[in-house]
């Protein structure tokens, strides 16, 4: 549960060594705001599309805070938007959003109803074949949370011995990638990282799947291996921010006392981790100020 946590902090906090004009968005004001100050957050990710595009993946999180604002009139512009060019399907849509129940049986069903079927249906006129691919994607959270509820369940339940336990361990890590694998084919085969902005949207996050084998000592680099081509791809497109990379740095100091990117100080370590390191070495700092600069990260 502590490498959960861990990642969870690290998206929370926003504290960084190195970011672009974007991150630094996205991550130093939007999150933080998001709710704390609606209209400093809503105006931060209009700015931004000025410069990046549509920004597909804050819109959507911004439905939940449009909707408790108030901005009906915003809401519904941009859940338009959202079904019309991004493919939001009211099937993927969580029950507990806020404004879940309003636009099915509420005050908004009326609408939402004749909206939905006009603009869904446009969508699908040029994304038809896009639905699979999409139901796949969604389908992967549900998957990984019955993986943990599984593991968590054997673990609590079931007594073994020690090689039994060890063997148990190596199965359940080999059914993480497995159901990794299903998403790097469905990578390969579109020849993208999948995000809002260069695929669909995607409205159940499969990030705990990655993460989950970030977490595993055995499958981390070489799940790094499989994604790195395609998150940097999306990454100079603008399609995902930094956060992965600085994740990847997290999970690399857990297992290895060290990182790659230099995207974290030992001040972003939970004092749990950081033993007697007053900071954290970089494996190749060529490598690493290289990166920075095809990223345009500050250094």
């Amino acid at each position: 549960m502590k490498y959960i946590y861990f990642f969870i902090c690290s998206l929370i906090t926003g504290a960084v060594c190195s970011q672009n004009e974007r991150d630094t968005t996205i991550h130093e004001i939007i999150y933080p705001s998001l709710y704390t100050n609606y209209e400093l957050a809503k105006s931060e990710i209009l700015k931004l599309e000025e410069t990046y595009g549509y920004e597909t993946n804050l819109k959507y999180f911004l439905l939940d805070r449009s909707f408790e604002n108030g901005d009906i009139e915003f809401f519904k512009a941009e859940l338009t938007i959202l079904v019309r060019d991004y493919g939001f399907n009211i099937a993927y849509e969580p029950e507990g959003k806020t404004y879940y129940e309003s636009i099915t049986v509420g005050d908004l069903a009326n609408w939402f109803k004749t909206m939905y079927l006009k603009n869904h249906f446009i969508w699908l006129d040029t994304n038809f074949l896009k639905q699979a691919d999409l139901q796949q994607l969604n389908s992967l959270k549900d998957k990984t949370s019955m993986y943990s509820k599984v593991r968590y369940a054997l673990d609590q339940k079931v007594t073994l011995d020690s090689v039994q336990k060890q063997e148990q361990k190596k199965a359940f890590e080999d059914i993480a990638f497995e159901n990794l694998s299903e998403l790097y084919a469905l990578t390969r085969k579109i020849d993208k990282y999948p995000t809002g902005k260069n695929f669909a949207l995607i409205q159940n996050s499969f990030a705990l799947l990655e993460y989950q084998n970030f977490g595993i000592e055995r499958n981390f680099e070489r799940t790094w291996i499989l994604f790195e081509p395609f998150y940097k791809k999306a990454y100079l497109e603008h399609a995902i921010d930094y956060i992965i990379y600085k994740n990847y740095d997290n999970y690399s100091f857990i297992h290895y006392k060290n990182q790659r990117y230099g995207l974290i100080s030992i001040f972003d370590i939970p004092e749990d981790y950081q033993g007697d390191l007053f900071s954290i070495p970089i494996r190749d700092l060529e490598y690493a100020n290289k990166i920075k600069s095809d990223f345009n990260w500050k250094k």
